[in-house]
């Protein structure tokens, strides 16, 4: 049974190789604001995250739209404000229109990680075994070419995230394609279960995926900012996972019934019958 100390570990090991190829050397954001900025918006989508996701997505696409515009606009040599307005008014109106499309493929996504998380914990030491053999076989071990004593983030510092990925992807493929296949297999059939669900049934797929990530965000939040202030709480958190787990679902519950709940559209009163005639 993996513990919840080895998947603290894992997830610990990943920031830290996001830190050291994916963030400009000497940055690592405080974890005090990364926790707060976790809590805040965890508790907005637990709380309102239906109701709002509209208006995120039309948001998000008009600030996308409207970058892509200035910067078309200038390679085209016209104004600026006419990218802006143009590029920010055709994202948005995208985003409105094929709302339930960007909240099917929302929920495939969120699932295909959910798989990926729960998939990951259950199969912790072969994770483990694998980076390790990766580490190994770019340290050159086994080759000839190994330096006895070489740091192992000697070879990778510095490097880009997606290139270190690459170079990963393209070795697990050579040594485990049976396992490749398994994978993009499962994952690609939950994605498209995500993406009809978002489809059929985009006001429960809204409300069940953002109260998901939204209690996701206050536990992550809550756990750094246990683990940075109160390191005696988070020995006993970790001693008592089963506990932890059991309060994130009553929360999970909570945050699901007051989104349906509240998040219904307010109904008209009846009209009163008109009087009889005199």
């Amino acid at each position: 049974m993996v513990g919840a100390k080895e998947v603290v570990d894992l997830v610990s090991g990943a920031a830290a190789l996001v830190r050291d190829h994916a963030l400009p050397s000497g940055y690592w954001p405080d974890p005090t604001t990364v926790a707060a900025v976790a809590v805040v918006a965890g508790a907005v989508l637990a709380l309102w995250g239906g109701r709002l996701l509209r208006a995120f997505y039309v948001l998000a696409f008009m600030a996308a739209g409207a970058a892509a515009g200035v910067r078309l606009a200038r390679v085209a040599g016209v104004d600026d404000l006419i990218g802006l307005v143009l590029g920010g008014g055709l994202a948005g109106l995208t985003g409105y229109l094929f709302y339930r499309w960007w909240v099917g493929m929302t929920a495939g996504i969120c699932a295909m990680l959910v798989v990926v998380a729960v998939a990951g914990a259950r199969n912790l030491p072969v994770i483990q075994s694998q980076l390790q053999a990766f580490t190994d076989h770019r340290l050159g071990v086994g080759t000839g070419r190994y330096v006895p004593g070489l740091p192992e983030l000697q070879a990778n510092r510095g490097e880009p995230v997606p290139a270190y990925l690459a170079e990963f992807g393209a070795y697990y493929w050579d040594t485990q394609r049976e396992a490749v296949y398994r994978i993009a297999f499962i994952l690609g059939l939950t994605g498209l279960i995500g993406l009809g669900m978002g489809l059929i049934l985009p006001r429960f797929t809204t409300i069940l995926v953002t109260s998901l990530i939204g209690v996701l965000g206050l536990a992550l939040g809550t756990g750094l900012l246990i683990s940075t202030y109160r390191p005696g709480w988070w020995a006993v958190i970790l001693g008592r996972v089963a506990w932890f787990l059991a309060g994130l679902g009553v929360v999970l519950i909570v945050s699901l019934a007051y989104q349906a709940r509240h998040g219904r559209p307010v109904s008209a009163p009846p009209a009163a019958p008109a009087a009889p005639a005199m």
